[in-house]
């Protein structure tokens, strides 16, 4: 089954905040930030308990070649996963255990 894939307006904001820095750093990087996020998206989308929990219910996919995590939560009932976060490692971690 594939699951529904839905970002919140917080992680909306993460991502394209994350996307602009490095597409501002050097040529062709925000893309290449994207496509690493898609990756970690399409494998949630494909196996989405792949991923550990790491507080409550907010599961962890690690991006491979940028220093960010995807946090998000599984709604079975409709077959959703909301993603909540999209930070960079070394943030605190109130920062995405808020929107869990």
């Amino acid at each position: 089954m594939t699951w529904q894939i839905q970002f919140t307006a917080l992680a909306a904001d993460d991502v394209a905040d994350a996307f602009a820095w490095y597409a501002a750093s050097r040529s062709g990087l925000g893309e290449e930030f994207l496509a690493d996020l898609g990756r970690v998206v399409a494998l949630i989308e494909q196996s989405p308990e792949a991923c550990p929990v790491v507080h409550r219910s907010l599961r962890r996919g690690l991006l491979n070649h940028f220093p960010y995590s995807l946090y998000y939560l599984l709604k079975p009932a409709t077959a959703t996963v909301e993603m909540r976060a999209c930070v960079h490692q070394r943030q605190h971690p109130r920062t995405w255990r808020r929107r869990a």
